[in-house]
């Protein structure tokens, strides 16, 4: 007999696609087709709309009968919510609030609406659109709600508002919140393990808030001693009887420091109630003339610039493998005053004090060698800046890796300027051409926005697959559209000695013309040897060798540094391990030099070898860190895989193999040979008494029986013969297993012979 299935059934059980055991409702029975639609359902009101899914009614059956799912009572709908409230008017509002999302879901929960609805997909989306026109609401407001009905039960009942049961009574708290400080870990009822901060303390709080730190300019500490002096007191009796009398509070019920900024931090930040309180002239004077951009404090172009990173709405591809790698970082550098962009520079890790002095470097040196590499003019971005500050977030740029090179003695003397806490107008330039630099680049495979929009989701869910631009490529395209960008008009910069000079009116023209009129102050100029040695990103401290600094498995050097070797290695004596470590500065730009500063305004170039500038000719640094080093350690995987079997051994160890044979053979014959003359001398024993014993045999019979003699026919074989070539046989057999135990030990010894040739190898 098959178990009946009824719609708003509550089973408990496992389900294929669905990981352990949860609760499950029958929702919606086709019995013509055998179709039966079962979702997942919840204690709580469901976080979010999902449809049900579909399953035979023969499967649902079988699993029942095997007790895989099992049929409850119902135990999802809280009690309360199928019972009359004893107030009258929540009686009165659970109705109306039941009769008023009937009235939303309309055809949604009858038979022949739900028969559409699991019936076909288009004909439910038709469905959904003409009720949601209908009664004015959102798709998704209305599937909200039918998830609602189907969760807590498939019936009216589902409708009428959630009331968990045991819900507890809402007021003050009763129990201390949050971590347990050093007392209450000691102790659970010391009494300085603190106070639960209830609507009472609140209420003082948001006072001493508002009128002792924003109005008198008190701190949080000075205000909270203040509010518990002032409040923290019970007045018992009545005044116009002059029994008022006044008993102070405990101090264990005291409102601590931590709980009392927790508070004071969000009371401050609504700035209408602020602006109310303390009046619209002094909210303007006190806060919000704080409020404005760096664009303010730059004397002119190329004064002050900006620093700014974020992760890039690009999927990009190696440029070795062409796999994709991921989202990579855009590091932007531009000018405060006009904002012109000054430097790109893209890599795939995140912002990091390296990353902001490679992009800071390119700014303030001539980018002719990344201009070539990337096939643009050389001519392009050559800007040499000489800032006198730099203003970066509170991210990487904001550490002592980056500032203490810029602000040394024998550094650039660059200043740091920090923005201030969530207030991205201050950056707001270099924000903007973010956002300018994403909407340039959209159109390239692999680009997705955050648009909310069908399309533009479907766009970043396959941006990986559609991926093609590789790291080098994307910075070219970012550069070609900052170059457009930089010659767009700006005329806030276009002042009458500009216009008096017939200066083209583009941020690209109106900076280099600034920074040519440079006079006094402004004009700052600091050596190449400065600037290398604060913008440079450095890489870790390596020991000196002979064959030169060792970096991305190749070898830096030059003539210069064979003469510091010479020296050093002469004041070591020729110990190795006392040679000086020294730090290599890497150039962000050609990974075929790097850097080495050996003293004050002393800096060399050391170069690799032609083998590795050709290899690496036309790649980024990046792209030889990561792509280059993982194809080399994969060839050379390869390589030793190859060679075991295809290089001739060399001579010493063939001689050795020969060697290590003849020893073998002689081993062989001293021991084994004996053992195996030994072996045969027994089997010849054996065979002599075993044919005596067969003769002497016969012979006995010929004279016991000599009428048998005369009849005996020789052409069949005897019981005697054959028990002789049985034994025969087995004499063989111990000869091929004494020969197969021989050739075993000397196949053996070759393999051996063969083994430690490889390892000497």
């Amino acid at each position: 007999m098959d178990i009946i299935l009824w719609e708003g059934q509550l089973i408990f059980g496992r389900l294929n696609g669905i990981r352990g055991n949860h609760h499950f409702r029958v929702v919606w029975i086709d019995r013509k087709n055998g179709i039966v639609f079962i979702r997942r359902v919840y204690s709580n009101v469901p976080a979010n709309s999902r449809l049900a899914k579909k399953y035979t009614i023969a499967d649902i059956q079988v699993r029942l009968k095997s007790q895989q799912l099992i049929e409850q009572d119902e135990c999802i709908r809280p009690f309360r919510m199928s019972e009359s409230r004893e107030d009258i008017k929540e009686e009165i509002y659970a109705r109306e609030v039941q009769a008023y999302r009937q009235r939303l879901l309309g055809p949604l929960i009858t038979e022949a609406g739900r028969r559409i609805f699991y019936g076909n997909i288009h004909d439910r989306a038709r469905l959904l659109e003409k009720q949601a026109r209908k009664t004015g609401v959102s798709v998704q407001r209305l599937l909200k709600l039918f998830t609602i009905y189907e969760n807590f039960g498939c019936n009216l009942v589902a409708l009428r508002p959630y009331v968990p049961d045991g819900e507890r009574e809402r007021g003050a708290t009763a129990h201390k919140r949050g971590a347990k400080n050093v007392y209450e870990e000691g102790n659970s009822a010391s009494p300085l393990k603190g106070y639960p901060v209830n609507r009472w303390a609140l209420r003082h709080i948001q006072w001493a808030v508002w009128h002792l730190v924003i109005l008198l300019g008190f701190t949080y500490e000075d205000a909270r001693v203040v509010m518990h002096r002032l409040f923290w007191h019970q007045d018992n009796g009545a005044i116009s009887e002059g029994t008022r009398t006044r008993f102070p509070v405990k101090t264990s019920k005291m409102v601590t420091a931590a709980e009392f900024a927790a508070c004071a931090r969000r009371y401050k930040k609504n700035p209408e109630k602020l602006r109310r309180l303390v009046g619209a002239r002094e909210w303007r004077d006190r806060y919000a003339a704080g409020r404005g951009v760096t664009a303010d404090l730059a004397l002119g172009p190329g004064d002050i610039l900006i620093i700014d990173g974020t992760l890039a709405k690009f999927e990009i591809v190696s440029t070795i493998t062409r796999r994709p790698i991921g989202r990579p970082t855009l590091l932007i550098v531009a000018d405060a005053a006009l904002g012109t962009i000054l430097s790109i520079h893209i890599t795939t890790g995140r912002e990091s004090a390296n990353a902001y002095r490679a992009v800071l470097f390119r700014a303030c040196t001539p980018q002719s060698g990344l201009m070539s590499r990337l096939g643009l003019p050389r001519d392009w971005f050559n800007f040499r800046v000489r800032p006198n500050d730099i203003l970066i977030d509170r991210g990487a740029g904001n550490s002592d890796k980056f500032r203490k090179p810029l602000v040394s003695a024998d550094g650039a003397d660059i200043g740091i300027m920090v923005a201030p806490i969530a207030c991205g107008r201050a950056k707001g330039p270099v924000e903007g051409l973010m956002n300018i630099l994403t909407r340039r680049l959209r159109n390239l495979p692999g680009a997705f926005t955050r648009e909310r929009t069908e399309r533009a989701q479907d766009r970043r869910r396959y941006s990986k697959l559609v991926a093609r631009i590789t790291r080098s490529e994307l910075l070219r395209y970012a550069y070609e559209a900052a170059k457009e960008y930089n010659q767009g008009l700006v005329l806030k910069g276009h002042l009458p000695d500009t216009r008096r000079r017939s200066v083209q009116p583009t941020r690209e023209e109106l900076f280099n013309d600034a920074m040519l009129g440079r006079r006094g102050g402004e004009n700052r100029e600091f050596s190449e040897v400065d600037v290398y040695t604060a913008l440079l990103p450095r890489l870790k401290p390596r020991r000196m060798h002979k064959a030169g600094v060792r970096h991305l498995d190749a070898n830096f050097t030059s003539k210069a540094y064979q003469e510091a070797y010479e020296m050093e290695i002469a004041k070591c004596l020729g110990n190795e391990k006392k040679l000086p470590r020294i730090t290599p500065l890497q150039d962000p730009d050609d990974p075929t030099i790097l850097f080495w500063k050996r003293g004050p305004n002393d800096i060399l170039v050391l170069d690799c070898s032609s083998t590795d500038a050709k290899r690496w000719d036309g790649l980024l640094v990046e792209d030889v860190e990561r792509g280059t080093q993982i194809q080399d350690r994969k060839t050379r995987i390869r390589h030793e895989r190859e060679k075991t079997f295809i290089t001739p051994l060399p001579q010493h160890i063939v001689d050795a193999f020969i060697d290590a044979r003849r020893t073998v053979f002689s081993r062989v014959s001293t021991e084994e040979q004996s053992s195996d003359r030994a072996f045969e001398r027994d089997l010849e024993r054996t065979e002599v008494n075993t044919e005596s014993r067969v003769h002497s045999g016969r012979v006995a019979k010929r004279t016991d029986s000599p009428e048998k003699s005369d009849h005996f026919d020789d052409s069949h074989p005897s019981q005697e013969d054959r028990e002789e070539d049985s034994v025969e046989k087995a004499v063989e057999a111990q000869m091929r297993k004494a020969r197969e135990a021989r050739k075993k030990v000397l196949d053996r010894g070759m393999e051996t012979i063969v083994r430690k040739g490889k390892e000497g190898n």
